[in-house]
């Protein structure tokens, strides 16, 4: 390497570990912290020319910043500049594709059932939520039926976005240890591509880093658990244990089961310090209270156990192939009737109309529209390409984590769909 290249990325790294810093600040720089991400949109813009991975990462990390919920405890990003990283997002999503004929015809194979229940069916259409599920049709299309041909293969240098990851990572513990706390009533972070910070772990552990890896997987979870939000945390818990399984698949590794082992106490730790009167340890705690899975599931998250039932009750033609874009659920039998508005988790319109269109889980949510079957050939998909990948499989491993933790935004469309093509490009480190 010479020295003006290591010069340079030296830079890079000192620029990097600002944003993070400024970006991370939701405390003490208030009233600035939601326009950071501005700061790495006009480096992607900069690099563009010159170096496609470094604009590439840059991006990434614009999303990430961009303050996209703040819950009223916290302030947004203007709308205009989030505006601006999603056209961004989408302008480079577009012009890095080469499509493959054979992919896009098996495509509007499985897309064509949940198109014609649309424009043949009966079901009440909400507007809004008809544009996300064409938004998400095409981008998130778009992407599967890349070509992936080796002269479009597209070299990422991952290290910087590792890097990135793990400085905010330890400054939201500064944030949790002097700044944070619970007894405002509100959690850490609301913000929808929070989780990406798992990505420093998957990062790490694939570069055989164990040491690290095992201190940032504790780190991870000691955060994802003051943001609050229960599927981060399992889907991170399932996603490791996938790794796993693929290291053993591999061959037996020392180091590999030692960390699994130190990834084990950790949890046990956690959980058995857990208050009853946390999210995570009322979880917990209840399952000495019940008698089977389903009654633990019930008590512990009514509103997904109702929502889930609502699907499944359907018919089967309903279940596997969808109700159409821009569908939604209704419930006459009034099983979502204790929600109320201050829970946030739907519209007043939803609750007084008993006609649903956003649920908190990714096989419900797009699942009623696009079908079960489309949802489980796209996971078995991605899992299937992290247990054979070899060379980069911590794509994979994210866009699993991804897949069922930020698909109900923009912004996490648009990140999903951004490392789908990744991942079908074969992304590797320069």
């Amino acid at each position: 390497m010479s020295e003006l290249v290591l010069t340079s990325r030296i830079y890079i790294y000192l620029y990097i570990s600002i944003i993070a810093i400024l970006g991370s600040q939701r405390f003490l720089l208030e009233s600035l912290y939601a326009y950071v991400c501005l700061l790495p949109l006009i480096s992607s813009f900069f690099y563009y020319q010159k170096d496609r991975s470094a604009s590439l990462v840059f991006l990434i990390i614009s999303l990430f910043l961009n303050v996209d919920n703040g819950a009223g405890a916290y302030i947004e990003t203007p709308t205009f500049l989030r505006y601006l990283i999603y056209l961004w997002s989408i302008f480079f999503i577009i012009q890095w594709g080469l499509i493959s004929r054979s992919k896009f015809i098996i495509y509007l194979f499985l897309i064509l059932p949940p198109l014609f229940v649309t424009i043949f069916g009966v079901n009440s259409i909400d507007i809004a939520t008809l544009i996300r599920d064409i938004f998400v049709a095409v981008i998130v299309g778009y992407a599967i039926i890349q070509s992936g041909d080796v002269q479009k293969k597209s070299y990422i240098q991952w290290e910087f976005l590792a890097y990135f990851l793990t400085i905010y990572l330890l400054l939201e513990v500064l944030n949790v240890l002097f700044f944070y706390s619970i007894e405002n009533g509100h959690y850490l972070s609301y913000d929808t591509l929070k989780g990406l910070i798992v990505f420093s772990f998957f990062y790490l552990i694939h570069h055989k880093e164990y040491l690290a890896s095992g201190f940032v997987a504790a780190i991870i979870i000691f955060i994802l658990m003051k943001y609050g939000s229960r599927m981060p945390l399992v889907m991170f818990f399932l996603v490791t244990s996938l790794y796993v399984v693929k290291a053993r698949v591999k061959g037996f590794n020392i180091k590999r089961y030692f960390l699994l082992i130190f990834f084990l106490f950790v949890v046990f730790f956690i959980i058995t310090n857990l208050s009853n009167n946390s999210k995570f340890g009322f979880m917990i705690n209840q399952v000495q209270n019940v008698d089977h899975l389903i009654e633990w599931l019930m008590l512990i998250d009514p509103v997904r156990y109702f929502e889930n039932l609502l699907f499944f009750e359907r018919n089967i033609f309903s279940i596997l192939f969808g109700n159409g874009f821009g569908s939604g659920l209704y419930d006459s039998k009034s099983y979502l009737g204790f929600v109320t508005l201050e829970e946030t988790a739907f519209s007043a319109k939803e609750l007084n109309s008993s006609m649903y269109y956003n649920f908190h889980d990714f096989w419900v949510d797009l699942g009623l529209r696009f079908g079960l079957l489309n949802i489980l050939l796209f996971v078995f998909f991605i899992t299937n390409r992290a247990l054979k990948n070899s060379n980069n499989c911590y794509v994979e491993l994210i866009l699993l984590f991804l897949t069922f933790t930020v698909f109900y935004s923009t912004a996490g469309i648009l990140l999903i769909a951004i490392f789908l093509m990744l991942s079908v490009n074969k992304a590797s480190k320069q």
